[in-house]
């Protein structure tokens, strides 16, 4: 099962949101919060709201969505609580959108829970306007993607063993250790390019090249 979860984050062009959840295909959707009104500008309803709805502004009534409201004083973000309940929902991938923006904490925030996905054997990521974020762990091939921006971060202190193929600076059993910028600014070269590590997390971005 597929789920979208849209936040509170940046999403400046409505066609983007509707389009990218085209393409996903989502099996249910989950607005968090304030997500509820991005989804809402791009003609879209949620299968359930869920928050403090400190950001939300005015709660739909007689909606035909389910409404889950927790306290304004609580541990997980809304994002988080969005996450859990995917999780028992028996999701096994999840696309996060409107999860990026001016609030650098909760970026970072939502960034990192794909590493409590990537443990829990759930693929995902995070997509904005001009990024495509996600983790590496062992093997990925990335499809059609000729020409893409891909920056490699480790996630870890120490991440050995990784090779990068199709890139224009490919790497054979290289180490980057957690500060290293080396992984910065690569770019594919080939359709389908491949990405591995023999130990550690890498966080994988690609970017758009206008930036």
């Amino acid at each position: 099962m597929k789920c979208l979860i849209v936040g509170n984050g940046e999403i400046k062009d409505d066609k983007w949101l509707s389009a990218k959840a085209k393409d996903f295909g989502p099996d249910f959707v989950i607005a968090a919060d304030g997500g509820y009104n991005r989804l809402k500008n791009a003609g879209m309803t949620p299968d359930l709201l869920i928050g403090d709805f400190d950001s939300i502004g005015e709660i739909p009534e007689n909606c035909q969505f389910e409404i889950s409201k927790y306290p304004k004083e609580k541990d997980f973000t809304d994002i988080e609580l969005a996450i859990e309940f995917a999780l028992a929902k028996g999701c096994e991938s999840i696309c996060l959108a409107g999860a990026t923006g001016s609030r650098l904490d909760h970026s970072i925030a939502n960034i990192l829970l794909l590493r409590k996905l990537l443990k829990s054997s759930i693929e995902a990521e995070i997509i904005d306007e001009h990024h495509e974020i996600f983790l590496i762990e062992g093997r990925k091939i990335l499809y059609n993607r000729n020409g893409s921006l891909l920056s490699l971060l480790p996630l870890d202190p120490v991440v050995s063993g990784i090779c990068l193929r199709g890139f224009k600076y490919p790497l054979e059993n290289a180490t980057l250790e957690m500060g290293d910028t080396r992984g910065i600014s690569n770019v594919s070269i080939s359709d389908d390019c491949e990405i591995s590590a023999e130990s550690g997390i890498l966080l994988g971005i690609i970017a758009d090249k206008k930036l």
